[in-house]
């Protein structure tokens, strides 16, 4: 659907004084990591769909030029709406959100990106795009779930600004820490503009406890208080890769799997936080 539209069905500001109320005001939710391979837009798609199987109003916007999240969804649009607003030329209004059967809403991604990153390079404002795109939507969703590359790049720091708070994806093995440094080091950075981004730990993306090197660089990890390794973790589970055939997030697929039920108590785990923090 056009966003003009729905901007134009937002509520307006309470006036300010007393009595007045604030506005239902959506949490801005960054999915990142430096290194590639370690299901982030399996989380960011799994978690969406998760969040809004409990009942919430979910936004996901697609900023990986890989397009991955898009193609989970089963959708086939493309980026050039989402790059004309981040280059800075087109307005809000011209966004078409596609409304999928999932609960979820997404602006779709993909390889037509790679010229946003340019251009916001160039630009003075372009680490605040992200940030401008976003802030207006606030009003309409209770989750917005950005879905960034893997790597440092200005795609991904612009969404850090943009940001509320940011979770990293991670898999057990004994190279599970590679990237987290460069990670942390970034969101320091990004702090100089967003002063309030609060990270929400790592979460584990594929958990096979038979697995000895899994279990040793779990315990590793519990001991990395900067890891902050999250209590939920997602569990090996052949239904992940059975959704991602059909395009599918699992929580629809098969809502009795592992990972369904995992991902389920992730959202809720997390979903109070974001609910508090409106």
């Amino acid at each position: 659907s056009a966003l003009a539209a729905v901007l134009g069905s937002a509520p307006d500001p309470e006036p300010e004084g007393a009595g007045a109320q604030s506005q239902p005001w959506g949490y801005v939710l960054a999915e990142a990591s430096e290194k590639g391979g370690v299901g982030k837009t399996t989380l960011s798609v799994n978690l969406a769909a998760a969040l809004g199987h409990q009942g919430r109003r979910v936004l996901v916007i697609a900023l990986d030029p890989q397009g991955n999240a898009t193609q989970h969804f089963g959708i086939q649009g493309d980026a050039a709406q989402l790059t004309a607003v981040l280059r800075g030329l087109a307005g809000l209004e011209e966004l078409d959100v596609v409304e999928t059967d999932f609960g979820v809403d997404v602006l779709p991604g993909g390889r037509a990106l790679a010229p946003a990153r340019a251009a916001m390079l160039a630009s003075a404002s372009g680490i605040a795009r992200v940030e401008q795109l976003t802030e207006p939507l606030r009003a309409l969703y209770d989750v917005i779930v950005l879905d960034t590359p893997p790597e440092a790049g200005i795609l991904q720091q612009s969404a850090l600004v943009a940001a509320d708070g940011v979770i990293a994806p991670m898999v057990l093995t004994r190279f599970a820490l590679e990237g987290m440094e460069t990670l942390f080091s970034t969101m320091e950075d990004i702090r100089r503009h967003n002063a309030e981004l609060e990270y929400l730990g790592c979460v584990v993306t594929v958990l096979d406890t038979r697995k000895v090197v899994q279990r040793n660089v779990m315990q590793h990890l519990s001991r990395h208080e900067e890891a902050r390794l999250h209590p939920v973790r997602i569990r090996t589970d052949k239904s992940i890769e059975e959704a991602q055939v059909v395009g599918e997030p699992v929580v629809y697929f098969d809502v009795a799997s592992k990972a369904s039920r995992d991902y389920l108590r992730l959202a809720s785990a997390l979903g109070e936080g974001f609910d508090a923090a409106r």
